[in-house]
């Protein structure tokens, strides 16, 4: 359904900005990951979509986690709660997948 989307998007000339931002239907979580979606399961994501939508001149970016908030930190260090190193992991990831793809 994504596809269909960004596809009738570009022919409307509308940029796309990828965004997590619920994980689940109840309730936007603190934090990029909660007991039924790791850190490894939002990465995974945003891997395969950052790969999916490469070649789509119309998907601009990605807001990895909208609102990080609560629990979440900056610049503390803390790999549980860090959204600083959590954004740095995801970004890694995927320049790191890419590379591999394309070497």
């Amino acid at each position: 359904m994504i596809d269909l989307i960004i596809q009738e998007a570009k022919c409307q000339e509308l940029l796309i900005l990828l965004d997590s931002h619920c994980l689940s239907d109840k309730r936007i979580a603190e934090l990029w990951y909660e007991d039924n979606f790791t850190e490894a399961d939002w990465i995974n994501t945003w891997t395969m979509l950052a790969d999916r939508y490469k070649n789509q001149t119309n998907v601009i970016g990605a807001d990895l986690k909208n609102e990080p908030h609560g629990k979440a930190s900056w610049g503390t260090g803390d790999l549980a709660i860090d959204w600083r190193l959590a954004a740095e992991r995801a970004g890694n990831a995927i320049l790191e997948f890419q590379n591999y793809e394309s070497g």
